[in-house]
């Protein structure tokens, strides 16, 4: 079934008021392209590295003495991705987190909205075009993004950010607002758009909820992550030149039972593919090479034998990881384009489609600076010292950033993609 013919099912459904329908093929939707992403994915590999998965007895005692589960992350994902789940049971995994599940069609933003308390609710707001719609997320992370400078244009960006807000939220505001927790499946270009930072005219979303993503509903019967895992390695800053990263490693380092390091001369494709297969949480810092165009050939900076070298992201389906979460500290890594018509392609769906439970990405650059140093420690300090969700704990982390008057660009970049608490 092609996509339109999706959209004009989703059509029929709410003009009928079959709202279970039209959330369910909605699910269809999204589970096409991601078979498609994992399809493509199997026929491009150049090769299967079966040997170091934990079957390898080696890699198994690892696991077991560092607390990493000893399961096949890419079958249940593969499976999980057919999911498609009534109502009754999405409302059933999501607990007291509201799921906000977004179609986009040429005239209209459709959104099915789930809660306990609300239940499932379909809204339909009208679009100029879906043309004109992509261009004004493209100005808004143009803007968005662009290098802070002070507060000159906070007013500006908070304005847009209003704007998305009454287009995104506003007409499901009612379903959500006794909630916690947003999970959000987005669409086409609502992947760019940074949900956590969106504005009421009083408050950014993360001063009043956590913000997951899931590029499929049926993610959802995957283990939902919440404790830390004991173990976890920084990989990074294999050019020596990302100071306030070497300073960050050791201090997120310090708060693991089994921790490792590999950085500089030790920032090598071998011990990242090795890492991924190891770890519970594995940290990645070095630079992103990303063609806009081409998702998946992406590349990583590695130290090789003779220097400084380019490792394709797309090799990471061949490790078959086992880390609960992949924090990946480069800029881009959660970038999207067109792929079968919505957006779900970049390294981030590389390392979930690789078995990673739940990724940390960014859609846009990285700010250096000590703001984003900051943050990315004070969420290690809630999630493992303090044993916070993950989601919660990255929005506490967040909050304190906004208390201390940082750019929304600055602490609103982190999107965390997986069945998280």
């Amino acid at each position: 079934m092609s996509l339109p013919i999706y959209e004009g099912t989703i059509r029929l459904c709410i003009r009928l008021g079959r709202t279970e329908e039209a959330f369910e093929v909605a699910q269809r939707a999204n589970s096409r392209i991601l078979f498609e992403a994992v399809s493509h994915l199997q026929q491009s590999s150049t090769t299967r590295c079966r040997g170091a998965s934990l079957g390898n007895p080696s890699d198994r005692r690892f696991a077991e003495e560092h607390g990493v589960r000893s399961l096949d992350p890419q079958r249940a994902l593969r499976h999980a991705h057919r999911e498609i789940l009534s109502a009754t049971r999405a409302i059933q995994l999501l607990g007291e987190r509201c799921l906000l599940q977004y179609f986009l069609s040429e005239d209209a933003l459709v959104c099915c909205a789930l809660s306990r308390r609300a239940g499932l609710v379909v809204r339909s707001t009208p679009l100029a075009s879906k043309q004109a719609f992509d261009e004004s997320v493209r100005r808004l992370v143009t803007d968005f993004t662009g290098r802070p400078q002070g507060t000159a244009l906070l007013p500006k960006i908070r304005q847009a950010l209003r704007e998305f807000y009454g287009i995104l939220l506003g007409p499901v505001e009612d379903v959500f607002q006794e909630t916690g927790g947003l999970v959000v499946v987005p669409a086409g270009p609502l992947w760019s758009i940074p949900v956590s930072c969106l504005f009421d005219g009083a408050n950014y979303v993360a001063e009043r909820h956590s913000v997951s993503y899931l590029p499929h509903v049926g993610l959802l019967t995957l283990p939902l992550l919440g404790r830390a895992p004991e173990s976890w390695v920084g990989f990074g800053n294999p050019g020596e030149d990302l100071k306030k990263v070497e300073r960050e490693l050791p201090r997120i380092a310090a708060l693991f039972k089994h921790p490792m390091i590999y950085s500089g001369s030790e920032a090598t494709r071998e011990n990242l593919w090795q890492a991924l297969r190891q770890y519970g949480v594995v940290h990645v810092a070095t630079r992103v090479f990303h063609d806009p165009e081409k998702p998946f050939d992406a590349c990583f900076e590695v130290r090789g034998a003779d220097g400084l070298t380019r490792e394709p992201c797309a090799e990471v389906i061949n490790q078959d990881a086992k880390a609960a979460l992949a924090i990946l500290r480069c800029c881009h890594t959660g970038a999207t384009v067109p792929w079968f018509g919505s957006e779900v392609a970049g390294v981030w769906a590389v390392f979930l489609l690789a078995g990673c439970r739940a990724i940390m990405a960014s859609p846009w650059k990285v700010y250096e600076s000590e703001e984003v140093s900051r943050l990315f420690v004070r969420f290690y300090e809630l999630w493992v010292a303090e044993g916070k969700p993950p989601a919660e704990a990255l929005a506490l982390a967040q909050r304190e950033a906004i208390g201390g008057g940082a750019y929304p660009a600055v602490w609103g970049f982190p999107f965390l993609i997986g069945n998280l608490g």
